[in-house]
């Protein structure tokens, strides 16, 4: 493990190093083999984008599909770019992501205890560790997400040896990675949330994945891209019970390498509505976008397999 480690951590800071547009240059190439070599799930994203866009003509489709892995490569290069920013004024020069309204966590860091970020695989999701560096506007006072505040939830992964590649990646860019306590397992998180509730936290949720336990009395079933689908819920019963703000996360493309970031409020108390309410609200946002940017989206994992069997 420890090898196959090392090698890959290697080979990830030797790429990552390089100039971006040498990345993305890199991520045409991995485009090409993903969609036309090993045709990776292009039979699972060919489905999942035509069940949700019916309106789609089959040329329409095609172009979709082939645009879905351009973006593909394109967020894999970037990745791994990302991983080898240890100085944090790579990410601000290179404008790789553009918050466009800071205001609204700084107005709901006053009025809330905590905010819970709903976000998705749109965009380039594995850039949310740079949060804190990225480029906004001037809005006269500091941002209020920093290192001591936000955390990002994730699943562990099977393999010990990409997990660990996957944390050093993902917080790459901060002052002091190894000491940060923001990288939660979902299973850490309402733990974490409580020993922690008198301080401001902004906890980033990726929600759109399938549930690991369909069973789960706590799943619920929502509209999504015209179908029935299951949902998690973890995150939003957590701002229900401890009466956070919650916020929905837009990951827009605006070009190779650029992206930007805004947010939408769903609630500034969370007890006022249900788990049902907030999950609705964040999947009618995450359509919007999807029909903004169609091709920004990963759609090479199967999320209505429970509706598809």
């Amino acid at each position: 493990m420890k090898v196959t480690y090392y090698l890959l951590k290697g080979l990830f800071l030797l790429i990552g190093k390089l100039p971006l547009k040498v990345c993305l240059a890199i991520g045409r190439f991995i485009s090409f083999v993903a969609e036309k070599v090993v045709r990776y799930r292009v039979s699972d994203a060919t489905i999942n984008i035509s069940r949700s866009f019916p309106e789609m003509d089959y040329h329409e489709l095609k172009e979709t599909v082939h645009k879905f892995y351009l973006h593909f490569g394109d967020l894999l290069a970037e990745s791994v770019w990302f991983g080898a920013c240890h100085n944090p004024q790579r990410l601000v020069k290179s404008h790789i992501c553009t918050i466009q309204n800071p205001e609204l966590l700084n107005s709901l860091s006053k009025v809330s205890p905590s905010t819970i970020v709903l976000s998705s695989h749109m965009g380039n999701w594995e850039l949310s560790g740079g949060i804190a560096s990225y480029n906004y506007k001037d809005i006269g006072e500091p941002f209020v997400v920093n290192e001591g505040n936000y955390c990002v939830i994730h699943k562990n992964l099977a393999s010990k040896t990409w997990e660990k590649l996957m944390r050093n990646n993902r917080t790459a860019p901060l002052i002091d990675p190894s000491h940060f306590e923001g990288y939660l397992e979902t299973a850490q998180v309402l733990r974490y949330a409580l020993k922690h509730r008198n301080e401001y936290k902004i906890y980033n949720f990726i929600t759109d994945q399938s549930p690991s336990y369909y069973g789960s009395g706590a799943n619920i079933t929502v509209d999504f891209m015209n179908r029935r689908t299951v949902t998690m819920t973890g995150a939003a019963a957590l701002a229900v019970k401890l009466g956070m703000s919650v916020v929905f996360q837009s990951f827009l493309r605006e070009g190779r390498g650029h992206y930007r970031i805004s947010y939408t409020a769903i609630c500034e108390n969370a007890s006022e509505m249900t788990v049902e309410e907030i999950m609705q609200n964040y999947y009618s946002l995450l359509e919007k976008d999807l029909h903004l940017q169609p091709e920004n989206y990963l759609w090479t994992h199967r999320r209505w397999k429970n509706f598809e069997e």
